[in-house]
């Protein structure tokens, strides 16, 4: 998706997900997306995949504000990155 249609899907699956407090398995490969989205990011390694880390984010939901403007979503980033690139 374009960057646009992709912030509007994203603010319309938040607007679904708050408003029927569903459990939702959410699948991205887009770090930001998942630190913007989700309540726990998985980040699983390559075939055969196994579990390389698990973070908790304890950001009250829906969050409607970008990553860069996140100082703790900015931490957990890097966190993740550093598994995910080995940067």
């Amino acid at each position: 998706l374009d960057s646009v249609t992709r912030s509007q899907m994203r603010s319309f699956f938040l607007e679904i997900w708050h408003r029927h407090k569903t459990t939702v398995l959410f699948i991205t490969h887009d770090l930001d997306e998942a630190l913007l989205v989700g309540d726990r990011v998985v980040l699983l390694s390559r075939l055969p995949a196994n579990i390389v880390e698990e973070i908790t984010i304890e950001t009250p939901r829906p969050s409607q504000e970008e990553l860069p403007e996140r100082e703790d979503l900015r931490r957990l980033r890097k966190i993740l990155a550093k598994s995910f690139y080995g940067l």
